[in-house]
């Protein structure tokens, strides 16, 4: 599965969860009608702890996790961007030469 794709659907997940107000253990919710795709990505938000099961089928949101996990995953894509850039400056710089 395309890396696009699962994080779309994590988003929707967390996306569903907020609209429910499901952002604290009191208020969790069930997820019973979710895509095999966002089956997956709520199986991953768990493992992160980004996302918490207060009972069998009823799931939370940690708010704070999920601010961190994303800032995290922010940084990991604005290194690999510099690192292309600063490989491609090397590419140019060095094709320019005899």
């Amino acid at each position: 599965m395309p890396h696009p794709v699962r994080t779309v659907a994590r988003h929707r997940v967390v996306r569903r969860l907020i609209s429910e107000g499901a952002v604290s253990r009191e208020n969790a919710r069930s997820l019973p009608d979710l895509s095999r795709i966002e089956r997956r990505g709520l199986t991953r938000l768990l493992e992160l702890d980004v996302i918490h099961q207060s009972a069998p089928g009823s799931y939370w949101l940690d708010h704070a996790r999920y601010v961190e996990y994303t800032s995290h995953r922010r940084r990991i894509v604005i290194l690999a961007v510099i690192a292309v850039l600063i490989a491609l400056f090397f590419v140019v710089e060095l094709a320019g030469r005899p």
